[in-house]
């Protein structure tokens, strides 16, 4: 089947799914006889839609479901609403919601990473049928708002299992089938979460070496490819092999020269060290401790004179923080609608 047919079928799916929504909304009109009222219900159910409460409740069934099988949140956000590392900010967004998690334990990747892409649609689903039953059988008035919201939970599930890559990314259906046929992209996605899942209390010693130096060949400008370059860069610069990680560093730049992104600045920040401008607070990865400290006793050695205060200035406060979840925790299988 062509790309452009498959988008044509996405396309008459998302308007079939959408219609039935919107053809439910007019059938809750009947509700209830007060007309002020039906119209009150109507555009409060509208502004609950409008602000995205369908969206809210995808992404807390991936939060759910990610918690549930052993992940930690790294972001969360819906509309232009983004929470990430115990911070509220607001910030123009290409996709209605996304939900960033990583791993805190390794094994059963491909298990987990099922669950946790079923969750949003699952809990859309079922609020959706809950708030719709709960409007046709209580039957009154109020419950025309209700009944909105959970038409379009139930649109919002529907078509997040539809399998589609859009300009937003892959839907929640996409990923899945991905993960079931095993498809390259995923399962390069699933050696970075193993990776992370061994370094969230581990060291790099402990990730076994096909994970990650065995993956499957992908689009270079993938961002499960570029954390899994960073990766690699880090375990060779863990096992003292300097000139293999500047060599996958160096790659990692070419190929993410036109997408850029995390993995490319850290790349930027790791070689920056190399040229002897490397800081500790770029380590980025929760238990890499022993990392730091290889890194610091392998620079190059320095004179007094040629260190002087502002060497001293950049070396000084560099305890990295006691819990660095947040940097660089590379998500590329989050879930975007």
């Amino acid at each position: 089947m062509s790309g452009r047919t498959k988008r044509i079928l996405y396309i008459l799916y998302v308007s079939v799914v959408y219609l039935g929504a919107v053809g439910c909304c007019v059938a809750l009109y009947f509700l209830g006889s007060d007309t002020s009222m039906q119209i009150l219900m109507y555009f409060l159910g509208m502004v609950a839609v409008v602000i995205g409460l369908p969206v809210l409740f995808h992404e807390t069934g991936h939060l759910c479901a990610g918690l549930l099988v052993g992940m930690r949140p790294h972001s969360f956000s819906v509309g232009m609403l983004r929470i990430a590392a115990g911070k509220i900010s607001f910030r123009p967004s290409n996709v209605a919601g996304e939900t960033q998690m990583y791993p805190v334990r390794a094994g059963r990747m491909r298990t987990r990473a099922v669950v946790y892409t079923l969750g949003g649609a699952l809990l859309d689903l079922i609020v959706g049928t809950v708030l719709v039953a709960v409007a046709f059988t209580v039957r009154h008035v109020v419950m025309i708002c209700f009944g909105m919201i959970g038409a379009f939970s139930l649109a919002e599930g529907l078509i997040a299992l539809f399998p589609a890559e859009t300009a937003a990314g892959k839907t929640d259906g996409r990923v899945l089938l991905g993960l079931i046929k095993k498809d390259p992209e995923e399962e390069v996605l699933l050696h970075v979460w193993e990776a992370q899942g061994h370094l969230y209390r581990g060291s790099f010693g402990e990730i076994p070496q096909e994970v990650l130096f065995q993956a499957p060949v992908v689009r270079g400008d993938l961002p499960a490819y570029g954390a899994l370059l960073l990766l690699e860069a880090q375990a060779h610069l863990d096992a003292g092999r300097e000139e293999e990680a500047k060599r996958v560093l160096e790659r990692l730049l070419v190929l993410s020269e036109e997408s850029g992104g995390e993995a490319q600045a850290e790349a930027k920040r790791y070689l920056g060290w190399f040229s002897g401008e490397f800081r500790a607070e770029t380590v980025p990865l929760r238990g890499v401790r022993e990392l730091e400290e290889r890194l610091e006793a392998a620079a190059p050695e320095r004179s007094e004179g040629e260190e002087g205060d502002g060497a001293a200035e950049a070396h000084e406060g560099t305890e990295p923080p006691a819990d660095a979840e947040g940097k660089n925790i590379f998500c590329p299988d989050s879930e975007q609608n």
